[in-house]
């Protein structure tokens, strides 16, 4: 349960600051997509997040105890 919230703690954070217009949040969110995209360890971070490779999931959740 803990990964759910975080999880979707993050989609809101990205849903607002991607709604967002204001120039000074355009300028964040476009510059800490870069520097994400620059660093492939992060990358690599967000893609096994993302695929559920990591993270506090439950057995059934899991890719592995398919």
């Amino acid at each position: 349960m803990p990964h759910n919230l975080a999880l979707m703690a993050a989609m809101e954070g990205f849903e607002r600051l991607f709604q967002a217009n204001p120039l000074p949040l355009r300028w964040l969110r476009n510059t800490g997509l870069k520097m994400v995209n620059q660093m492939p360890e992060a990358k690599a971070l967000f893609v096994r997040e993302a695929l559920g490779l990591s993270g506090d999931l439950p057995e059934l959740a899991r890719l592995d105890a398919r």
